[in-house]
């Protein structure tokens, strides 16, 4: 065993293991988001399901608003009696139980008798839930003496607190959802219906989206008034009228972290909050416009709809003005009326999302299996499959479990196994790269570069034959180079055409990365698309001319400046075409190079630059892959060797300005 891989390992594991248990302690809001971000993707994935046929929304939307104010002049915020007759006609209809998410906190000053035909249906149907909004302790005390006396004597909401079940030590009522005062509907209206509580759905999770919601909020002010405290919100208070339960039928036990309605258990945290199970987009709770139920629909069709039906009462994403808006899983901008209809439908549903008691356990367990897994594994491209395997089937399972309405923690532990599983891979890859590197630096001496990579790659590349692929070839040489050696001694000679070739060769392969495929004397033959190809090869292979050409100027000044004259020029041929790349040679000694027509025809087009004086020549194979990048002119075609008709020849001038 690999005592360093083994110690570098059992180090991350862990660093992984510590800090997931510090996170589960502290729930860290940046980690916790990213684990949130996960439950979003699992309920998309997941997709729509079925929400239970007893909870509907009757919506008032644009269309409902735009039809009261043309019809009977009645803007927004209505007279009460328009919800005096909705509760009239879903009441008729069969309704067992009615839920306003409309705030009535405040006498109509413009039609008190619609006031007074409210809770004349309020009392005529008790079916009918009134929510108050919440108001802290700075808010309450601005109000006026007068109101505050008013609030005093309106405490009927507080008949319908949770019980209190196990122990009361159990209540931190600091980490409750909590506020200083309710503010309750009117007390004509709050003595008048069946129940009243609190219509705000609470603070949204770290990234603004509503996936958890407090069924229990804490007020202080009853709480210093020796009063019932703990308030259940306007889904759970519908959920009592609609089964029936009375007090002490529903309680609050944060020893077993639940809320409990008769025989429903429904599953809360510590701080009283509950998971939404979300069912899918708005709309699936079905929904009726207020006009259709107060105007079009029959009594036959409202019966058809509402009979034995929770209706909740309140804005739709329509209602231009009437701002009610959460993001969701599912949606950006829903109506808050759909998240308290989705709460109700899981209550009754017994549909609970529960995030999994045992996370810990299973997550030690699981980066222990990994953790030994990873060490006894040697090979690392078996090591990435399992360790790529492990992670999605962890992946498979925490989305299975999902949709069985099981969350299982998915981010953090995918995080240790890719940390865990990175760590593996790239001690494992940098061995493996020390190795290859003392084998490259070994065969460079001998091979390219590139080919080195490939062999390393790839040993099996390492055999006689190879691929046709399409290449651009460049062959250079220096004109007048015999007459200039003829000139020189031995060292001077080598001297200069090593400084020439070193700095041809840089141009080549660093700055554009093509292939030098040998040398032969002065000559430079140069291969681009081999061993591997780009879409831009010929592109380059040009580019490189003139840059070698730009280069050659200033070897020449260079050579001035020291009192030394070669008046040598460059020509070089470029063509693009097809040829055989691979290796060439006996078994002993190979040499990875190109063979065919096309090396031929870049071969004979230097040759020719000496007799048309031009030093940059392309075929119109390579022009048509360039010809936007480059000036270059056309001369006369010629009949190249070995060719049945002229070839079609171009001459480069420079790079095209502006490109």
């Amino acid at each position: 065993m690999d005592k360093r891989f083994f110690l570098l390992l059992l180090i991350v594991t862990i660093f992984v293991v510590g800090t997931y248990f510090v996170f589960q302690v502290t729930r860290t809001p940046w980690i916790e988001m990213f684990e949130l971000k996960s439950v979003d993707m699992r309920f998309n994935i997941r997709g729509e399901r079925i929400p239970s046929p007893n909870v509907v929304i009757v919506g008032i939307d644009e269309r409902t608003l735009m039809k009261i104010e043309s019809e009977y002049s009645d803007a927004w915020p209505w007279s009460r009696k328009r919800y005096a007759l909705l509760i009239e006609r879903l009441a008729n209809a069969g309704a067992k139980a009615i839920v306003f998410d409309i705030s009535l906190t405040n006498a109509s000053n413009e039609d008190p008798q619609g006031d007074l035909y409210f809770i004349q249906m309020l009392k005529k149907y008790p079916l009918v839930i009134l929510p108050g909004y919440l108001a802290n302790s700075s808010t309450y005390s601005l109000y006026p003496l007068k109101e505050k006396k008013a609030l005093a004597s309106n405490l009927r909401y507080t008949e319908f607190a949770y019980k209190i079940a196990g122990s009361p030590f159990a209540i931190d009522k600091s980490s409750l959802y909590g506020t200083y005062k309710i503010i309750p509907p009117l007390k004509m209206f709050s003595d008048s219906t069946w129940g009243t509580t609190f219509y705000e759905i609470g603070p949204p999770d770290v990234d603004g989206i509503f996936r958890s919601v407090p069924l229990v909020l804490y007020e202080r002010y009853a709480d210093e008034k020796g009063l019932p405290c703990f308030f259940p919100p306007l889904a759970v208070m519908g959920t009592i009228k609609y089964l029936g339960l009375k007090q002490g039928d529903y309680y609050l036990n944060l020893d077993r972290n639940e809320v409990v309605l008769g025989n429903i258990h429904i599953p809360v945290d510590s701080d009283g909050y509950f998971t939404v199970n979300y069912y899918g987009a708005y709309g699936t709770i079905k929904n009726f416009s207020a006009i259709d139920v107060m105007e079009n629909y029959s009594e036959d069709k409202l019966k058809t709809i509402f009979k034995d039906k929770m209706v909740f009462i309140g804005y739709t994403p329509t209602s231009k003005g009437l701002y009610d808006l959460r993001p969701t899983p599912f949606y950006q901008n829903g109506p808050g009326i759909d998240i308290h209809a989705t709460i109700a439908s899981n209550i009754l549903q017994r549909d609970f999302l529960t995030r999994f008691p045992y996370s810990s356990l299973l997550y030690l367990s699981l980066v222990i299996a990994f953790f030994f897994s990873m060490l006894f594994i040697r090979n690392i491209y078996k090591m990435a499959v399992l360790g790529g395997t492990w992670i999605v089937v962890y992946l498979l399972v925490c989305q299975y479990a999902f949709a069985q309405n099981v969350w299982i923690d998915l981010f953090y532990p995918t995080l240790s196994f890719v940390l865990m599983y990175l760590t593996t891979l790239i001690y494992k890859g940098l061995r493996e790269y020390r190795e290859k590197k003392t084998t490259k630096m070994y065969f460079s001496k001998y091979v390219p570069s590139e080919v080195v990579d490939k062999i390393l790659a790839d040993p099996s590349a390492i055999k006689l034959g190879g691929e046709r692929k399409k290449i651009t070839v460049l062959f250079s040489d220096i004109v007048g180079f015999t007459t200039i050696s003829e000139s020189l001694d031995p060292v001077q000679l080598v001297e200069l055409l090593n400084s020439y070739l070193g700095r041809m060769t840089d141009i080549i392969k660093n700055e554009y990365h093509g292939m030098v495929d040998k040398y032969e004397g002065d000559a430079i033959i140069a291969i681009f698309g081999a061993p591997f190809s780009y879409e831009d090869d010929a592109k380059r292979a040009v580019f490189t001319a003139i840059r070698m050409q730009e280069e050659l100027d200033k070897i020449k000044e260079e050579w001035a400046e020291q009192g030394k004259e070669y008046p040598i020029r460059i020509g070089i041929g470029i063509n693009t075409g097809y040829a055989v790349v691979g290796n060439v040679g006996s078994e002993d000694r190979m040499n990875y190079t190109c063979i065919g027509d096309a090396v031929n025809v870049a071969a004979r087009l230097e040759t020719l630059t000496r007799k048309v004086k031009k030093y940059i020549l392309i075929t119109d194979s390579t022009y048509e892959e360039v010809k936007d990048y480059v000036d270059a002119v056309e001369i006369d075609p010629v009949m190249l060797k070995g060719k049945t008709r002229p070839t079609r020849i171009y001459s480069v001038s420079g790079e095209k300005k502006g490109i």
